[in-house]
């Protein structure tokens, strides 16, 4: 199959309504009920269809700042990017896989300056190369679901599994699923004040979130908290039908040493393999939360962040603006 205007209805869709269906995700971040939650009213997708098919569709999110047009990633959503029909990936060599990336970007709206972090199944940015973006690489630490608890465990840094076995012998700190968003959201905020930093999003966006993804059974909330009812830590997963994803956690400054948050997260793993899902951490480029992460023998997977300005002016003018900012 050629892939062409001449052979392929293409349409641009942007739309508050219409779901992608899963099929044609990468992930939930991909999911119009998520964007309709973090940008509402700031989406929109780019896509591709041959008889009646969609084979390739490129959601994304305007903004603006000052006269600046841009395509950006939205809060609370690790990664966007093309979903592309394994029919067209299937040979990343061809070049139908180019002509398709080519034609989503052509789709996209005017833009000054525009940033994606890709999913980690799209791996071929060389149509972009060609197009003049830039890309650099980043990494998530991914549990396999085909991976048995023990095996899981097995594979854990004994930093991490000697914490789990005290726990898991000595108790103290008791893991509990709740509905209730604005416990963790004390304890989400706390963790940032600890750091001297404020939420870097509004709280409404979190509970707007939050009740989409309540209503689709989309989210665990996992508690830590003592034997006096004081509540530790708490973790905050988002599912889709392959993956657990770790979005958000908090902790209690003062009863951080209790590891509590350790606990979550396992029993967060536990969860995603009982219901035949990989987990993934999320990655972090910070090296503590790296270091974190890696304790739990999870495997490094890479993945690309991929950016354009629209000419050598504007992405002056643009660093110019984001270092005033700082």
């Amino acid at each position: 199959m050629e892939i062409s205007k001449q052979c392929c209805e293409t349409v641009a869709i942007r739309t508050k309504t219409e779901n992608i269906a899963q099929s044609f995700t990468n992930s939930i971040f991909e999911e119009s009920w998520w964007l309709d939650a973090v940008a509402p009213g700031r989406w929109g997708k780019a896509e591709i269809k041959s008889n009646g098919s969609s084979i390739a569709i490129l959601p994304y999110v305007q903004d603006k700042t000052g006269p600046f047009r841009l395509i950006r990633m939205p809060s609370l959503t690790q990664t966007l990017g093309p979903w592309i029909s394994e029919k067209i990936r299937v040979n990343t060599a061809s070049s139908k896989e180019a002509a398709v990336i080519d034609e989503l970007v052509g789709m996209l709206p005017k833009h000054d300056y525009f940033m994606q972090r890709m999913h980690h199944s799209f791996s071929n940015w060389l149509p972009l190369y060609w197009q003049n973006f830039e890309q650099t690489t980043l990494y998530t630490y991914i549990i396999r679901e085909q991976e048995t608890k023990d095996l899981v465990f097995k594979n854990m840094q004994p930093r991490i599994k000697n914490a789990i076995k005290k726990w898991e012998h000595e108790g103290g700190v008791s893991v509990f699923q709740s509905d209730d968003i604005e416990q963790f959201l004390i304890l989400h905020e706390k963790t940032f004040l600890r750091q001297g930093r404020s939420l870097p999003y509004r709280k409404d966006l979190v509970r707007r979130l939050d009740t989409a993804c309540a209503a689709r059974g989309a989210r665990k909330i996992y508690f830590g908290k003592d034997s006096q009812g004081n509540i530790h830590a708490a973790a905050y997963i988002v599912n889709d039908a392959n993956y657990s994803y770790y979005l958000m956690s908090g902790s209690d400054p003062l009863l951080r040493e209790s590891n509590a948050l350790t606990f979550c997260l396992w029993e967060a793993i536990k969860g995603a393999l009982d219901g035949g899902r990989k987990f993934d951490f999320e990655g972090s480029m910070i090296k503590p939360i790296e270091f974190y992460f890696r304790g739990f023998g999870p495997s490094r997977t890479a993945y690309s962040k991929i950016w354009k300005h629209k000419n050598n002016f504007t992405k002056a003018l643009y660093n110019i603006r984001s270092t005033l900012r700082r």
